[in-house]
């Protein structure tokens, strides 16, 4: 008797994803083999799952729904999300690679700070110096989009230079890029 093993399909890169996420938000995009249309369907579901608890937590003290754009940051997502109505959503621009939260855990582990590193790192940062060390800002040019890899990179190569340097200052540089760069993308939204 002959057995088979049976196909198991592969799973696509980052490259691959971002690529098929970038073509999933574009409304002109030409869908004819229809791959995007099942991957927007699930791309849009995820992120009304991940967007309507807090965009309804965000207003329920408030009596009438104001269109607005949420920024939302959380260990696996930074997403900006332009909500025009009550359940009428568009995905502006999210996370290429590390979200800010995933770059706040890394840091946090090559400090030594545990996990999960958000609430170590914050509490360091009142203590230390936010122009200690001059971290470069990501993506700041580069539409809606963030990733904050490169930050997580350059704190760990920071450290490796100058491992003598208080690690309140380096979590206040670091809180310092990251806020900056997620202020300029909102600020990016208001100007568009």
């Amino acid at each position: 008797m002959r057995t088979t093993t049976p196909k198991v399909p592969r799973l696509p890169t980052r490259a691959e994803r971002f690529a098929l996420n970038r073509r999933a938000c574009d409304p002109t995009h030409d869908d004819r083999d229809g791959d995007v249309e099942d991957h927007r369907t699930s791309l849009i579901r995820s992120v009304l799952a991940h967007h309507a608890p807090h965009s309804t937590g965000l207003r329920a003290d408030f009596a009438a729904f104001e269109p607005n754009v949420s920024l939302i940051v959380s260990g696996g997502h930074t997403m900006l999300v332009h909500v025009a109505a009550e359940l009428k959503q568009q995905f502006l621009g999210g996370t290429v690679d590390d979200a800010a939260g995933e770059a706040y855990d890394k840091v946090a582990r090559t400090l030594g700070l545990g996990y999960p590193g958000g609430p170590a790192i914050d509490r360091l940062a009142r203590e230390g110096d936010p122009t200690a060390v001059a971290f470069a800002r990501p993506m700041l040019h580069d539409g809606f989009d963030t990733s904050f890899s490169g930050l997580k990179t350059a704190v760990v190569l920071e450290r490796r230079r100058n491992p003598d340097r208080p690690v309140a200052d380096v979590c206040a540089s670091f809180q310092e890029a990251v806020v900056d760069t997620l202020v300029h993308k909102l600020g990016a939204v208001a100007d568009a």
